[in-house]
């Protein structure tokens, strides 16, 4: 079966959208015949994928002949709200990233409802905290050190929260970069933005991660990475990957499976 896959292209800063769509389409089964579909290049398939589509512009009449799977990443607030209110309509389902993600998205839906953690190789981060693990002191204590903050640095990702917890608590160290870079402080350091394979043996050095999203973070990727590379978590109550690590957190590392059996599901 051809599947019309349709992402936007990644920008400069790759999200997690663009890392889990990837490995998706890297991991299709057998039977999926993925086709990757541009912006300006949808072409006739047996169904469609749509995955973040701001960039997507006078699809609908394809789209309305085949069945629809569209993962809704974020809170789709760009993009054509035509394409937005017909694809939550009459999709043959609609993933949300957790259950906090759904119940605060702010667009009605009309559809199948289905939840998938967005997927990702854990192998590295879990190997880059098991070396950490073994290099202790002379107590036997792990010499991991510090808190530390990652991520595409938007306001509703936290940037300010997490710079008044550096003020009143200790130090953080900064990795990312975007319009809301924190300012150096003796508690604040922005270390810039750092190459995705360091990010493992990045995280592996400290003890503690820091996220405090302003928004319901539908999933937020780096604290599952952190947890699995050994750290401990300062998180608030507006993360929904710590819905999947409380509920049911052996779905992270079968996210993929669990993604196609739901389109085949809804195929069938």
């Amino acid at each position: 079966m051809r599947i019309g896959w349709l992402a936007d292209p990644p920008g400069p800063i790759i999200g997690g959208a663009e890392l889990s769509e990837e490995l998706l389409r890297r991991n299709a089964p057998g039977w999926a015949e993925v086709v990757y579909c541009p912006p300006d290049q949808v072409v006739d398939c047996d169904a469609y994928v749509v995955h973040n589509c701001v960039r997507y512009q006078g699809i609908l009449p394809l789209l309305r002949r085949r069945p629809v799977i569209r993962w809704v990443h974020d809170y789709w607030p760009h993009g054509d709200p035509e394409l937005r209110e017909w694809t939550l309509q009459n999709a043959r389902v609609a993933i949300f990233d957790s259950e906090p993600h759904y119940r605060a998205f702010p667009y009605p839906v009309g559809t199948r409802v289905k939840f998938c953690p967005e997927p990702m190789d854990l192998a590295p981060f879990v190997r880059a905290g098991q070396v950490a693990s073994e290099d202790v002191g002379e107590r036997g204590v792990p010499l991991r050190s510090g808190v530390f903050w990652m991520g595409q640095m938007f306001a509703h990702k936290g940037v300010a929260e997490a710079v008044r917890w550096a003020e009143q608590n200790g130090p953080v160290d900064f990795y990312g970069d975007g319009p809301q870079r924190p300012v150096q402080s003796p508690n604040v350091r922005y270390l810039g933005q750092a190459p995705y394979e360091w990010v493992p043996d990045i995280m592996a050095r400290y003890e503690s991660f820091l996220h405090l999203p302003q928004w319901v973070e539908p999933f937020g990727r780096t604290v599952i990475e952190a947890a699995a590379a050994g750290c401990k978590l300062i998180v608030n109550d507006r993360v929904g990957a710590m819905w999947w690590l409380e509920n049911e957190p052996d779905a992270i590392e079968q996210a993929i499976p669990r993604f196609w059996k739901i389109v085949k599901d809804a195929l069938q």
